[in-house]
């Protein structure tokens, strides 16, 4: 006989007994016998027989066979589909409960009560632990509704749960890691998003602490990756008191690229491997080629004002009548609570990125901008692309401008938390007069407040004023 004491959902459960007694039995001095199990002969497995080479995936359409690299693409290359049958789905609900190909891995320690990740629904909340996990899921906004959680009731402080995907054996230029969450309590703990290729592992986002009670949006650019894990790591905060939850997660654009077998149009770029893309993806920060080749130095040249801020500025000046400058970053922000994980451009710990420390000594309100190259009046179908990350509580103001002849005039103004993830905003750029194009950051009413911007481009079309000069040299007027 084993009695057994489960801990609950809460410390306001402590179990007892007492007076515990066997009426009319009889002690036994002896050893319990062994628990014997007939020895079984495993069937001998069934091979489906196939002509395949070897080094290439079986498909179950008889006769059918693909190359161990479309294997896991999110794409459909056996007639059957079951090269994609044992990898992870490219959208997934959780409803019913279901994995959708996503793996639980707990540590090697952990018990039945550890903190791990599991599929669960509202319903099953108990009285009092309605702030600590969401009620309705992101799906169906129902009680009924499937989400996965890991519980904050079990497991130790800083205990964490792996959710995994199967090797993603290739992806396209414009993959895209799309999911909800839902962090809520006073000491919930952290969410990350780490990208797994082989014996290597980066954070490629994150977020920390009570994020308030409601589902919020998350994206992870991925790009034209190959033979790597997605994993969503869940570390459990100080106590129960926040659980974290995710849902609707969905792989976009993923599909890898297949090579044309017709020329490319005058519209397109021919790439190295043979592969064709629109021009305007052309030196944009973005391997879509495959082979780097749209990203070629040599045809970048004529890409004026592009910058990743990789080394420098490149062809950006500080303006010299703000109240402090922007500065160059590789890796997460030092204040917890703001900031991406990484940059745009190379996404690893080692991509440098423009930041504004929203941090003592700024004061609510200061302000810091750049000024790009001068651009001429000639300049047709221009077009400015840049990426943004503006998360935090005290986010303040991100304000774009056309300069001219002194002049400030309000292309866009970005206030508050935009979402803890890059973001693209692209801009058409026109003027009479030739023009220069500023981004002034305003410091928001707390220190979680770091506004980022990286992968600056312009389209062909943008022209550089001849002999210009991007010093700012007259002092900003008030915009228009």
């Amino acid at each position: 006989i084993l009695i057994e004491g489960t801990v609950g959902d809460d410390f306001e459960g402590d179990i007892a007994i007492d007076d515990l007694s066997f009426l009319d039995c009889q002690l036994f001095d002896g050893e319990l016998p062994s628990l014997i199990t007939p020895t079984l002969t495993p069937p001998t497995p069934t091979v489906t027989p196939h002509s395949c080479p070897e080094g290439q995936f079986v498909c179950g359409a008889h006769g059918e066979c693909v190359s161990l690299s479309q294997v896991c693409d999110f794409k459909h290359d056996c007639s059957d589909g079951s090269d994609e049958t044992n990898c992870v789905m490219e959208i997934c609900d959780f409803e019913g409960g279901v994995f959708c190909g996503w793996a639980v891995v707990s540590p090697s320690f952990s018990a039945n009560h550890a903190f791990h990740w599991a599929a669960n629904q509202g319903e099953s909340i108990h009285d009092g632990d309605q702030n600590s996990r969401p009620t309705n899921d992101h799906t169906l906004n129902s009680t009924k509704g499937w989400y996965m959680y890991a519980d904050s009731s079990n497991g130790d402080y800083r205990q964490t749960s792996d959710l995994q995907t199967p090797v993603i054996s290739s992806t396209g230029p414009h993959c895209t890691l799309i999911f909800w969450y839902h962090m809520s309590g006073f000491t919930v703990g952290t969410l990350q998003v780490l990208l797994r290729h082989k014996n290597i592992t980066h954070v490629a986002w994150s977020q920390t602490g009570n994020q308030g009670n409601r589902w919020r949006r998350a994206e992870v650019f991925l790009g034209l990756s190959n033979d790597f894990q997605v994993v969503f790591r869940a570390k459990r905060g100080i106590s129960y008191m926040g659980d974290v939850v995710i849902d609707d997660v969905s792989f976009q654009d993923c599909s890898p690229v297949l090579p044309s077998n017709q020329p490319c149009t005058s519209e397109q770029f021919a790439c190295a491997n043979g592969h064709c893309i629109p021009h305007h993806n052309l030196c944009d920060f973005i391997n879509h080629c495959g082979d780097n080749s749209d990203e070629n130095p040599f045809i970048c040249k004529g890409f004026s004002g592009r910058c990743n801020f990789e080394f420098d500025l490149c062809s950006w000046c500080q303006c010299r009548h703000d109240n402090f400058d922007w500065l160059i970053k590789v890796g997460s922000t030092p204040t917890v609570g703001t900031g991406p994980s990484s940059d745009h451009t190379l996404r690893d710990h080692s991509g440098h990125y423009l930041y504004l420390e929203s941090s003592f000594p700024q004061a609510v309100g200061d302000t810091a901008c750049v000024i790009g190259p001068l651009l001429s009046k000639r300049s047709s179908q221009c077009k400015m692309r840049f990426y943004f990350h503006m998360s935090g509580e005290g986010i303040g103001t991100l304000s774009v401008f056309i300069k001219t002849e002194g002049v400030l005039h309000l292309l866009l103004n970005l206030t508050g938390d935009q979402g803890n993830y890059w973001q693209m905003k692209e801009l058409q750029l026109s003027s009479s007069t030739d023009f220069q194009v500023v981004f002034e950051g305003k410091v928001g009413h707390s220190e979680k407040g770091d506004i980022c911007l990286d992968d600056i481009t312009f389209s062909p079309g943008c022209l550089l004023f001849p002999l210009a000069s991007a010093t700012d040299i007259t002092p900003p007027v008030p915009p228009t």
